[in-house]
């Protein structure tokens, strides 16, 4: 039995299967043609269900249950996925195309953790239902902005020491939480390259001028603007180089 914000004590199959029927409802509302209503309320009730599923991964860690701290961070990042897929459509509904590029992008790192963590069928139809969103939704980008700068080691997540003090590596998990860098500063900013392959497939380039000396939006193609051309400039270009996203990995 373990200790949970649910109201009671559960054993881990109960806990499995009440997991197993809140996110099947949190999945049913991944489609376009829902309510928007009903897709926000159900993305802030995953707020709440994800500080249940933590207060039994403090319980496991304590226990010295390794196995369950790792399914708990599993469930975590699932329900992370699915409620960023739902604010997909919010976002999308509500003529925000760059933000519901952004959550789409959060949903596929938050299923890549929970494959990760734990490889089921279930991690496995979710990866390929945002596949099919990405390649239906938006465009296929290919380039992206990567900007170069000089940066701190910054401290490690899982045991506050500075980077490369201590045994942890990052990207793997420990005890239901991944490790990554925290606490990194920017020293010095240095330049932007347009790749292929980034580290952050948020940093799209959002407009751009057309031969006319008109601003072009990427995804709806719509005029936004007019630019001075200049001579020897190829293009004019509105982009993201940084993102301050932080995903929910502890």
């Amino acid at each position: 039995m373990v200790h949970t914000d649910f109201g009671h004590k559960l054993t881990i199959p109960e806990l499995c299967d009440r997991y197993s029927t809140f996110i099947d409802a949190c999945v049913h509302l991944n489609y376009m043609v829902r309510s928007t209503e009903l897709q926000r309320l159900k993305a802030e009730e995953i707020d709440s269900y994800i500080i249940g599923i933590k207060a039994v991964k403090r319980h496991a860690v304590v226990e010295q249950w390794e196995d369950v701290a790792h399914l708990m961070f599993h469930f975590q990042c699932m329900l992370r996925s699915v409620q960023s897929a739902l604010r997909v459509w919010v976002e999308l509904k509500e003529g925000d195309s760059v933000r519901a590029w952004s959550h789409l992008v959060d949903a596929q790192e938050y299923c890549a953790t929970a494959l990760l963590a734990k490889d089921h069928n279930g991690a496995q139809t979710l990866h390929g239902v945002l596949g099919r969103m990405e390649s239906c939704l938006f465009p296929a980008f290919k380039i992206f902005n990567s900007a170069a700068y000089i940066e701190t080691a910054g401290d490690c997540s899982i045991c506050g020491q500075p980077f490369g003090d201590c045994d942890h590596i990052e990207g793997l998990i420990y005890w239901g939480r991944l490790c990554r860098r925290a606490n990194v500063r920017i020293i010095e900013a240095d330049h932007v390259s347009l790749v292929t392959h980034p580290r952050d497939r948020r940093c799209i380039i959002t407009s751009h001028s057309n031969d006319d000396g008109r601003m072009v939006d990427v995804m709806s193609l719509e005029v936004t603007g007019d630019v001075e051309l200049e001579p020897g400039v190829l293009m004019h270009a509105n982009s993201i180089f940084m993102t301050a996203t932080v995903l929910d990995f502890d």
